[in-house]
């Protein structure tokens, strides 16, 4: 009797567990749930078993150890990729998928950590901001304010950080190998905002302006590419409001000229092109669960023209649009929360890794007409020997090709052509 009830569970898990190699789930959300989600989670109970076998490249082959987390990532007017890295040093490298071949191109100052903070402009110049911090969760609360002051107001007046500088890199036509602990060839445009580093950059093309938000306080600047001037527009948040964490919106998005990113309980600001003004208060909110509200800031967001779509710390996806005020909530991809990075592929579908910091990273991907998501799993290389378990940048060249960079002390770069 007891061996008759063993093979009918082992008949039942064979049917319940799908097989290591199937490459994708897909599950649809109702019309009105995708607008109007209240917390459900869309997951199957499945996904969690799939792989996604992509090509990677390592980088941990051509950096040390605690040096190769790829932080940040842009294609350039040349298509290649362009990357930095995060640790005990940053580094500036570029990958050529026609020879396959990543190259060092030196390090990038002394701050030891880049964060979504590569930008290119129309005349193919490369921006990039560095940073003492990778993520607001390493500012902690230190012994030296036993009344529970977080390190952020201790950070501000330490004499022994200036803060974190902008840079301009020159792309060129070839690119040799230097060495590990040579400088990249930099133009140094000096620290936007005293004791702060730079946690994201975004640009606007319509006034030709750098846009970027400060570690840990928060501050917004920009600087313009015309008249060389850089401008500060103060807090745009609370940032210090729950010690020991800071909450600074992740992303900043650049539509008509103006910049969007998400401030206190995850309020939409706004910059205005025009008059260089800030506008806390939108009236615009990121989607969340009740209660969350004070942990709600902006993962990622992507222009769209006139409106822009993103992903949320709670892990949900969203679209805006700043003409009507307008925020859909399109719900969550994955159980934990988190959007990692997300891009638009060249058939329109979107693309994103959700997962947290302390968790395993998945690959989905997202159709805005039909309200479905697609998983394709965790992510590992076609060979099957490494396999990634955290992301936290993303790029898409202009042939489709979409590029996942691991955050990790061996760190790997992915690669994904989607099927058109």
């Amino acid at each position: 009797m007891k061996r008759s009830y063993f093979f009918i569970l082992v008949i039942i898990t064979l049917v319940y567990i799908p097989a290591r190699g199937q490459e994708k789930n897909v599950f649809k959300l109702n019309a009105s749930l995708g607008i109007h989600w209240d917390g459900l989670y869309p997951t199957p109970d499945d996904v969690r078993v799939n792989q996604a076998h992509l090509k990677s490249v390592s980088i941990s082959d051509l950096l040390p150890r605690d040096e190769n987390a790829i932080t940040a990532m842009i294609v350039g007017n040349d298509n290649r990729l362009y990357g930095a890295t995060s640790g005990k040093k940053s580094h500036l490298f570029v990958y050529d998928k026609i020879e396959n071949k990543v190259t060092h191109l030196g390090r990038i100052g002394k701050n030891p950590a880049v964060y979504h903070s590569m930008v290119i402009c129309e005349e193919g110049d490369i921006f990039i901001g560095t940073t003492r911090w990778t993520d607001p969760s390493q500012v902690k609360v230190t012994t030296k304010f036993p009344g529970g002051w977080s390190q952020s107001e201790e950070v501000i007046n330490q004499p022994d950080y200036a803060g974190g500088h902008l840079y301009i890199y020159k792309t060129k036509s070839d690119y040799k190998h230097v060495d590990v602990n040579a400088s990249a060839k930099l133009i140094d445009l000096g620290i936007p905002v005293k004791g702060e580093g730079i946690y994201n950059l975004t640009y606007d093309p319509k006034f030709n302006r750098v846009y970027g938000l400060t570690i840990p306080s928060g501050i917004a600047f920009c600087y313009d590419i015309q008249t060389s001037l850089t401008i500060s527009f103060g807090p745009t948040t609370i940032a210090n409001y729950l010690p020991p964490y800071t909450f600074v919106s992740r992303s900043l998005v650049a539509v008509n000229g103006n910049i969007y990113g998400s401030g206190f309980h995850g309020e939409l600001f706004k910059i205005e092109g025009d008059s260089k003004k800030l506008i806390k208060n939108t009236g615009m909110v990121l989607p969340c669960l009740k209660g969350r509200e004070f942990l709600n800031v902006a993962d990622i967001m992507l222009s769209t023209d006139s409106t822009f779509i993103g992903g949320s710390s709670e892990g949900y996806i969203f679209s805006c649009d700043p003409a009507t005020g307008t925020v859909n909530n399109f719900g969550r991809a994955y159980r934990e929360n988190r959007i990692r990075g997300m891009v638009k592929g060249e058939d329109g579908t979107y693309y994103l890794v959700a997962g947290q910091p302390d968790g395993f990273c998945q690959l989905f991907s997202f159709c805005q007409k039909t309200y479905s998501f697609e998983s394709f799993g965790l992510i590992e290389d076609v060979a099957g020997k490494w396999l990634g378990y955290q992301f936290d940048s993303m790029a898409v060249d202009n042939d489709g090709t979409i590029y996942i960079g691991e955050n990790s002390t061996k760190s790997h770069l992915y690669i994904y052509t989607p099927k058109l």
